[in-house]
């Protein structure tokens, strides 16, 4: 039972991921019809590979939402399917919410890797501290997401005890 609202989650964050993969999409088609933003000299391959794995992204979540769901939901949490208890419904809410994050947080470092192949094609001997603080902060963001998914249960567990 639980399974099948990790599946619904899942679905639903793959619906929101899907807005950030047509912007993305339309990164390349401006890359290809109005030329590159960063200048003439940087090739199209590091655009269209977040353009691509934006994509990518959005169908393994919307094709794989039982298995995920299974994934995440493990341990026999599905043998009583006649009522789910709220601690279970808030580690749904808290592994979607890990997912959306971890979700900007890839698209994001892909981003950045872009950004540092474009940067040694134009020959930038340094990034900028924005660009640093961003990557550190990307970083977290990855793996605050995959944290939050794995432990989508622990963390239920401790808003649930913090609510009482």
């Amino acid at each position: 039972m639980l399974s099948s609202y990790v599946a619904i989650g899942v679905r639903l964050v793959a619906i929101l991921f899907f807005f950030k993969a047509v912007r993305e999409f339309f990164g390349v088609f401006q890359f290809f019809y109005q030329g590159s933003p960063y200048g003439d000299d940087t090739s199209a391959w590091p655009i269209l590979v977040v353009a691509l794995t934006s994509w990518a992204l959005v169908f393994i979540l919307w094709f794989s939402a039982r298995v995920v769901g299974r994934l995440v939901a493990s341990g026999g949490i599905d043998a009583k399917p006649e009522k789910m208890p709220p601690v279970s419904l808030l580690a749904v809410f808290v592994a979607a919410i890990g997912l959306f994050v971890f979700w900007y947080g890839a698209v994001d470092s892909l981003y950045y890797l872009s950004v540092i192949i474009m940067g040694q094609q134009l020959g930038v001997p340094e990034m900028s501290v924005e660009i640093k603080a961003n990557m550190v902060a990307t970083a977290f963001e990855v793996i605050s997401g995959v944290f939050l998914v794995m432990k989508a249960r622990t963390v239920a567990g401790k808003i649930n005890d913090v609510a009482r």
